[in-house]
């Protein structure tokens, strides 16, 4: 499985006369979907995605994993009425699918490359 890598910098400390700093790189746990060793699971698809909407404006979608699908989802700033009815979401095969509030469905949003799919006329990205 493929990880993002993301510096953490601690600030200078001053220990018994003897100035410190230390640099740490921690793996972000958000996998890279699109990689060739993806698993296309739920979990891997879960967590905070920017979405590009039909008018080129960008909101954000967080997909949460509930016990049974389809799972919910959040949207936070989105205008396009394509999406802002979107309250859940499930995986098909490789794609997902979100479904609005009386059941119709957005999507299905495709893989293209790694962290990038596009349906609907939006492009869902992290």
């Amino acid at each position: 499985m493929t990880f993002v890598l993301k510096p953490i910098v601690f600030a200078a400390a001053f220990v018994g006369g003897i100035a410190c700093q230390a640099a740490v790189v921690a793996a972000d746990q958000t996998p890279v979907i699109g990689a060739n060793n993806t698993t296309y699971s739920p979990q891997n698809f879960s967590g905070r995605w920017k979405l590009r909407q039909s008018d080129g404006e960008i909101c954000l979608v967080e997909l949460k994993v509930t016990d049974a699908s389809p799972h919910d989802l959040g949207l936070r700033a989105c205008t396009d009425q394509a999406i802002t009815s979107a309250k859940q979401w499930e995986m098909r095969n490789r794609d997902l699918v979100f479904f609005a509030a009386d059941g119709g469905e957005i999507g299905p949003f495709k893989v293209t490359e790694p962290n990038k799919l596009e349906g609907a006329g939006m492009i869902l990205f992290r």
